[in-house]
């Protein structure tokens, strides 16, 4: 029944849209056109299962929308460009559409551009590349020249971390920190050379790199693991609880580097982001994005270090996009803080010693996942459709 009358009101939420649609054209005409907004498939898909958020596995043949057999495009859409022109941004909707990247842990790896290469193929009016930290091994300035080199190789041009949000035409690059991106003495000043965006969009010191991103229907935000305070415990629920009650926010997305619940790469649990997971459950944030192990994972919704079967926390590790990937160990169990966990209970699905790159397209209030080996652009590992809590 719940379904049902989310159905109901997502048809009645497009009907609505449609007649606004038609007033505001001519509006936006005269101003360039609106940019066009990726969205996800929308189609019946194969071996679908009953309970929200289970995995669909691959496809036998094909693939979400695709234009020429690799760009990501949602149904309907018979190939609009991004506007080149200045256009007032549409009000928030919980219907928005649109799509992101994440990976992580590149480290000084030139299969880095491949990675890059791939996600612009697959879909090169993403609104944002997000990485979970470990871009560089030492954080030096030569290692972050070489690593932007990477980034130009691979996206000609694609990415932009001198913006703060994400614009029509331009896919912004943004990061968490990870331990190697905090090594040297001199490591605030190169990061933020390389990533001026994240001065603007919170607080920004040796003592912590944290961001917040309201991007349309989704908070995006970044904390700062190899840094963690009581500060950024503070920060983080005064952020939480500033759009607690924000009737358009559907999804609610946090990255960080270090895993808490580790299954494996020779990683400990981090123990201090407990302190996170309890806010990420009191506001229920809907993914948490780590790094660190060099694996992929992804676990069922979480609560307290537990499987559940609804309104818990979800936790992707997908941190292999350049660097030397490395084994996972689904036997593994252990405790974070209070959190007595078992990788064999609480993981959906675990993959090593595999170099990858995921991509989200979020529609409304349901997310499609597809994760991809690094060189490819089809037949995705993992894919799902998640909604929102």
């Amino acid at each position: 029944m719940k379904r049902q009358a989310v159905e109901r009101k997502v048809v009645i939420c497009f009907a609505s849209a449609l007649l606004c649609a038609a007033g505001c054209a001519a509006k936006l005409s005269k101003q360039g056109g609106p940019a066009a907004q990726i969205g996800s498939d929308g189609g019946v898909l194969p071996d679908q299962r009953s309970s929200v958020g289970s995995p669909i596995g691959r496809r036998d043949g094909g693939s979400l929308a695709v234009d020429g057999g690799t760009n990501y495009r949602p149904p309907g859409d018979a190939g609009a460009a991004p506007d080149s022109g200045s256009v007032t941004p549409p009000p928030v909707t919980t219907g928005d559409t649109f799509t992101f990247f994440v990976t992580g842990d590149p480290k000084m790896s030139s299969r880095y551009a491949t990675t890059i290469g791939s996600m612009k193929k697959l879909d090169p009016n993403a609104a944002l590349v997000y990485v979970s930290g470990d871009l560089t091994s030492n954080s030096t300035k030569s290692e972050w020249d070489q690593h932007m080199q990477y980034v130009q190789q691979g996206g000609q041009g694609w990415l932009h971390s001198e913006i703060s949000a994400p614009q029509a035409g331009k896919t912004m690059y943004i990061m968490a920190v990870g331990n190697h991106d905090a090594s040297d003495s001199a490591w605030l000043s190169n990061l933020n050379t390389v990533f001026p965006n994240l001065k603007s969009l919170g607080p920004n010191s040796e003592s912590g790199v944290f961001t917040a991103l309201r991007y349309k229907n989704a908070l995006f935000i970044g904390l700062d693991s190899e840094h963690p305070s009581q500060a950024q415990v503070t920060w983080l629920k005064d952020t939480l609880e500033k759009y607690k009650n924000d009737s358009s926010l559907v999804w609610r997305f946090v990255f960080y580097h270090h895993p808490v619940y580790p299954c494996g790469g020779g990683k400990s649990p981090f123990d201090e982001g407990v302190n996170w997971v309890r806010l990420f459950e009191q506001y229920k944030v809907n993914i948490v994005f780590e790094g660190h192990t060099h694996y992929y994972t992804a676990t069922k919704p979480l609560l307290g270090g537990k499987a559940v079967s609804s309104g818990g926390v979800r936790f992707v590790n997908a941190s292999a996009g350049g660097s030397s990937s490395r084994s996972v160990d689904t036997s593994v169990t252990d405790k974070a803080g209070g959190d007595s966990y078992a990788c064999g209970d609480i993981l959906q699905d675990a993959q090593g010693d595999w170099n990858h790159y995921c991509h989200a397209a979020v529609t409304g209030t349901q997310l499609t996942f597809r994760c991809f080996s690094h060189d490819q652009t089809s037949s995705p590992k993992y894919e799902y459709v998640w909604s929102a809590n």
